[in-house]
């Protein structure tokens, strides 16, 4: 169980979620049409591999877990 220091950074991930959301609407509004489901899936397949990149190599930390780690 985290610290209750934490608690209130992890209670939700809708930040997170209206920010991958916004992101897939507004590639997908670029386009207007698809030919097939599969074209779709590969444009939010993309998206959403683009985000994670940019998470993974993002070099900063949100949460410090131990106070030795504190930012």
């Amino acid at each position: 169980m985290p610290p209750d220091r934490h608690k209130k950074k992890m209670r939700t991930s809708n930040s997170l979620e209206r920010t991958v959301q916004q992101e897939v609407k507004r590639k997908t509004r670029l386009v207007r049409a698809f030919p097939n489901r599969e074209v779709l899936l590969q444009l939010v397949s993309a998206i959403l591999i683009e985000i994670h990149d940019e998470w993974a190599t993002a070099n900063h930390r949100h949460i410090a877990w131990n106070d030795s780690d504190s930012p």
